[in-house]
């Protein structure tokens, strides 16, 4: 490795180089260790004498993220980190990619994700691991080690008891927990991968830039300042129990040592199980013959089955809109003018979210006095005075 210079110590004793600093590498993006370079397959097809449900979770279950998912990522993370590296908030380049919490792969789980639409309140397959909820900006290494169970997200504890103590409450409690404002996250390391790689912060963006706005933090990171993200917390509970699942059956001793270090890691494990139990019996059956609602798997809302954008519109038939694109994530995140150029990154947030999701029910073609009137009214309720 090389000189790493100019560089503050994380223990805030104010030593500024190191040599020979084994840094996160670089990760291209072909590595076949990432999560989406698997393409699930179309989920097997199921019918019911009463209705006929759909028979995959739509086209880009096969696909990586288009341009309209990206969209929606990308309006959804300004506001907190402006499309930077959640982690290490370095600016957005070739090496920052869209990451998925819950890794994508998992959609051709059937049982799986009828269990998690389920304990969530869902309506049967209307889960979709696209939604901007489940994915964040990543640099490609800590994308890897991400997707290799090197790490989680831990959420806030105040957030962790609501999901646990409504286990034994039943769906219908399942905890509607909103985004706005968006959610805390720390950082924690899993399986030690990451001893000998201290992760690089950028602190502050102002130019000309210089070597006090860079900070190293050290395994086990808790030096790391907490990340405010547009993640929703059930996806990252629910990850972080998956990947913990994992390292109990390859190091027991790493796992209880991550207990005692992360006493939350328990309750997770415990909220974790009670989701991915698999369910069977009557009235399962019968609440997937209902279906789920059209609509393109991305509420507004992703805390519950009755709130959010597609639940109010339901019945209406969109249209696609915009160039999809079929490039196998990790995708690097790019530049996007509509984002970077952000005066009032919330309102903004708004405009272009209710932008998109208007064309996406009648087309780039179909403003109307009344389609605008609507639009201005429903926007008015979220413009602060």
């Amino acid at each position: 490795m090389g000189k790493v210079t100019g560089v503050t110590r994380s223990t805030g004793k104010g030593e500024s180089y190191f040599d020979h600093c084994p840094l996160l590498p670089t990760i291209h993006s072909k590595n076949k260790g990432m999560d989406d370079q698997t393409t699930p397959r179309s989920r097997p097809q199921t019918y019911s004498t009463v209705h006929t449900t759909p028979s995959t979770r739509l086209d880009y279950t096969r696909y990586s993220l288009k341009s309209k998912d990206k969209k929606r990522v990308d309006s959804a993370d300004a506001p907190f980190n402006q499309r930077r590296c959640l982690i290490q908030n370095l600016p957005n380049g070739h090496t920052v990619q869209y990451c998925h919490m819950i890794p994508r792969k998992l959609t051709k789980n059937e049982d799986l994700m009828a269990s998690l639409e389920w304990y969530w309140n869902m309506p049967y397959k209307s889960l979709h691991l696209n939604t901007r909820y489940n994915v964040f900006f990543a640099e490609a290494a800590f994308h890897l080690y991400h997707d290799n169970g090197a790490w989680g997200l831990l959420p806030e504890r105040s957030i962790i008891d609501q999901y646990n103590e409504k286990l034994v409450l039943g769906r219908s409690n399942f905890p509607e927990i909103q985004a706005e404002g968006g959610f805390e996250y720390r950082l924690i390391p899993l399986d030690g991968s990451m001893e000998s790689y201290p992760i690089l912060r950028q602190n502050d963006h102002a130019r000309p830039l210089n070597k006090d706005q860079y900070t190293l933090h050290f395994y086990p990171f808790n030096t790391l300042p907490l990340f405010r993200s547009h993640l929703h917390p059930k996806f990252a509970i629910y990850e972080l129990g998956r990947k913990f699942d994992g390292l109990t059956d390859k190091d027991q001793a790493a796992a209880d040592a991550a207990v005692l270090s992360y006493p939350e890691l328990d309750i997770i494990y415990r909220i974790y199980l009670r989701w991915s139990r698999p369910r069977k019996g009557p009235l399962f059956e019968e609440w997937k013959k209902k279906g789920r609602p059209d609509g393109d798997g991305d509420r507004q809302s992703e805390s519950s089955s009755r709130t959010g954008y597609d639940s109010m519109r339901g019945s209406v038939k969109r249209r696609r809109t915009g160039s999809s694109s079929e490039q196998g994530s990790p995708t690097p995140a790019g530049k996007s003018s509509d984002v970077m150029q952000m005066a009032n990154p919330s309102s903004e947030t708004l405009s272009h979210d209710t932008l998109i999701e208007h064309e996406c029910i009648y087309g780039k073609g179909g403003w109307t006095q009344e389609t605008l009137s609507g639009w201005a009214a429903d926007a008015s309720k979220y413009v602060t005075p």
